[in-house]
């Protein structure tokens, strides 16, 4: 029985938790030579991938079991640049020197918050973030333009946990996490303490010292949160790092920019227009989108595999196994269902007119003389 629930476990947990990645060419680097591919599972992000091992039973048997108790999720993400309000396309961020030294005086608050490079430096004040700064311009046989850039040449990453994490240990596992993720590239990480939510600040130069320009896409960032969670465990912080599709999540998460302005009162104008939008449609004519059978099938298969793993661990004989499985059912019981914003946003208008309606009737029975 207990081999029977291992391959299980080690099935689910390969199909639900390990990242699928597209084998890349191999890079060119700026000399024009070709680098060998290197393992999806490698260093740096971008790099041409390799199937990755599966996992044993006891990591998908953890993995599980810190998704049925909802342990905190890590956030991982790439700081992008404001849209341009005439052409819709986002600005290139990190561009040239001039703006990657704005925005290592940004996490740098203008010398007042330490930062600490790839060797283990710290660079404390204004005049050691310039002195950084200088020493990036042609570093390693590559120039950073003055001005004037059209590329990014450098990239900002955000790590972050929730409100009440230990400080200290997410700077700590960010320190393990650039280590290991930008070797050979050069970078500098801060952490900000101004806000509930502890998050460090990572400037990484785009080209390393090998020339070899990063690249990272979906599933690098995807690996990026898995990887980080890990070294916050490490560090004896509860950390998770899974997908919206496991979560139970239907919608992307609201960017930064969306929150602050809504906490001022501001709506932006594609929130506007996609209410807008959804107030056009006729209740009884909106059609479904292709998006929202493709949510449905996603759906589907992990509520499928969630049953399939709950019924394994129902039958161990180990009462943490049966716990575990009690805690996938309620999991997958919990999901709301899913939803795009735009169907939510119109049954929402659907069920606020009849609980309007409800209480235009109920108004109108409580005035004297009507009829019962």
């Amino acid at each position: 029985m207990a081999v029977e629930i291992d391959g299980v476990l080690k099935e689910w947990g390969d199909r639900m938790f390990i990242v699928r990645t597209r084998a890349r060419p191999a890079p060119n680097t700026l000399a024009g030579k070709k680098k060998k591919p290197k393992p999806s599972g490698g260093n740096k992000a971008g790099a041409a991938g390799a199937k990755r091992s599966g996992m044993s039973s006891g990591s998908a048997r953890e993995a599980f079991s810190r998704l049925a108790r909802k342990v905190p999720e890590v956030m991982v993400k790439i700081t992008q640049g404001e849209k341009d309000p005439v052409t819709g396309k986002r600005n290139v961020l990190c561009k040239d020197m001039k703006a990657i030294k704005a925005h290592m005086d940004y996490i740098s608050r203008n010398g007042e918050v330490p930062l600490e490079d790839e060797n283990g430096q710290i660079i404390q004040g204004a005049d050691a973030v310039r002195s950084v700064r200088d020493d990036w311009k042609s570093t390693g046989g590559y120039a950073i333009p003055l001005e004037a850039g059209y590329r990014r040449e450098a990239y900002s990453v955000v790590l972050s946990m929730p409100p009440g994490t230990d400080r200290k240990a997410v700077l700590d596992a960010a320190r393990d996490f650039a280590k290991e993720t930008f070797e050979g590239h050069q970078y500098v990480f801060g952490r900000h303490d101004d806000e509930s939510h502890p998050h460090v600040h990572i400037c990484v130069r785009a080209v390393g010292h090998d020339l070899v320009r990063l690249n990272p896409r979906k599933s690098d960032l995807l690996q990026w949160r898995q990887r980080y969670a890990e070294k916050l465990r490490d560090h004896g912080i509860e950390a998770n790092a899974t997908s919206r599709v496991l979560r139970g999540k239907a919608q992307k998460p609201e960017r930064q920019v969306e929150r602050h302005m809504r906490k001022r009162g501001v709506q932006m104008r594609n929130q506007q227009a996609r209410r807008n939008h959804a107030a056009e449609v006729p209740l009884s004519a909106d059609k479904e989108h292709p998006v929202e059978a493709k949510l449905r099938s996603s759906r589907n298969r992990v509520i499928a595999g969630f049953g399939s793993v709950a019924k394994a661990l129902a039958q161990s004989a180990n009462a943490d196994d049966r716990a575990l499985a009690l805690g996938l059912a309620r999991h997958a019981e919990s999901m709301p269902p899913a939803k795009t914003m735009h169907r939510l946003l119109v049954e929402g208008r659907g069920e606020g007119r009849a609980e309007q309606e409800g209480r235009q009737i109920a108004r109108d029975v409580s005035k004297p003389g009507k009829e019962r």
